[in-house]
């Protein structure tokens, strides 16, 4: 009787992923990288999974095969067979987190390619994607924001460029159906749940970033930018990171709309930051407790709702007021 060729095929990955434990070099041939991508194209899912495995098996010693792979790892995200998937989504992940490891720089190869692997794991995780492999990518997801790197300016440009692609990819679903909207939402829900367990460096990381906000300010630059771009996504996720920051966001918002610019360009530019730090106000505040920063906040936003000229300013900081007056705001006396 004629031995199946699934079978065979499955005989010949066994034995070759023994060979790849002592002999992982092979995978740096030409041709073996273009048996892999024949072996993708095969018709049975039970090949291409062995296929990824053998790979996953080479990169244990060679991580940077994964690089010289991406095609395959690609393929393998939006292959049918969810067993594919996955295992292409974990390699994904152990992609990007070698390119960080590398070298976080913002015009390098490897952050680019680490944010790109960023969005499709970002993308897979707030859509329809399985359960299971959705799972995967919120770990992606949430390693990339809680890599620890040197608190640098190449990091802040890092952190910037996922920023950027988070909110692109709400925005992205904005004009989509109400599912949609409510996926995306789900996922960033799931991101704040696994930054609940990494509180204090969260807390470290957006007082870093406030920082340089307010040593930056009141010029206006493209680090200014990156920083409330980073701010305004953590505020989304995880706005408990700044409930001890507010005097630091109020002294920012007041150096940005105090400093005299006599230009109407300037000026308008200077009312979509503040805009962007009410924002950020406006969901911190629903975490916060009644105390003297909140209050001395609230004198703050009701001096812009009098004397701001930008209508879109004064609906924001009436926003912000209506949060700190809502009867559901705890009130506490300790300050």
């Amino acid at each position: 009787m004629d031995t199946p060729i699934i079978r065979i095929q499955g005989y010949f990955s066994t034995a070759l992923e023994l060979l790849l434990q002592t002999q992982a070099h092979l995978f740096l041939s030409q041709s073996v990288l273009s048996g892999m991508n024949r072996g993708m194209s095969s018709s049975y899912i039970s090949v291409r999974e062995k296929n990824l495995k053998l790979l996953w098996t080479a990169a244990d010693t060679y991580p940077r095969l994964l690089t010289l792979y991406l095609p395959v790892l690609l393929q393998g995200c939006s292959d049918r067979g969810i067993s594919v998937r996955k295992i292409s989504y974990r390699l994904t992940h152990r992609l990007m987190l070698y390119l960080l490891q590398r070298n976080i720089q913002k015009e390098s190869r490897e952050t680019s390619l680490a944010v790109r692997l960023y969005r499709m794991n970002l993308n897979a995780l707030t859509s329809s994607e399985e359960t299971a492999v959705r799972k995967l990518c919120l770990e992606s997801v949430a390693d990339a924001w809680l890599f620890r790197a040197p608190l640098s300016s190449s990091f802040l440009d890092y952190l910037s460029m996922i920023a950027k692609n988070t909110t692109a990819r709400v925005n992205e679903v904005k004009a989509q159906s109400g599912s949609a909207i409510t996926r995306v939402e789900e996922g960033l829900k799931q991101i704040g749940e696994v930054f609940n367990k990494q509180d204090k460096y969260l807390f470290d990381l957006s007082a870093w970033i406030l920082h340089t906000l307010r040593e930056t300010l009141p010029e206006v630059n493209d680090k200014v930018r990156e920083c409330l771009d980073i701010l305004c996504v953590l505020a989304e996720i995880h706005p408990k990171s700044f409930i001890h920051q507010l005097l630091h966001i109020q002294r920012s918002l007041e150096s940005l709309l105090e400093s005299p610019i006599s230009e109407k360009n300037q000026r308008q530019i200077r009312t979509y930051l503040a805009g962007k730090l009410l924002d950020i106000l406006q969901n911190v505040l629903r975490e916060c407790e009644i105390s003297p920063a909140v209050s001395t906040l609230q004198k703050c936003l009701l001096q812009i709702i009098q004397q701001a000229t930008s209508v879109s300013l004064v609906e924001k900081a009436s926003q912000c007021v209506v949060v700190i007056v809502s009867p559901s705001v705890i009130i506490s006396h300790s300050g």
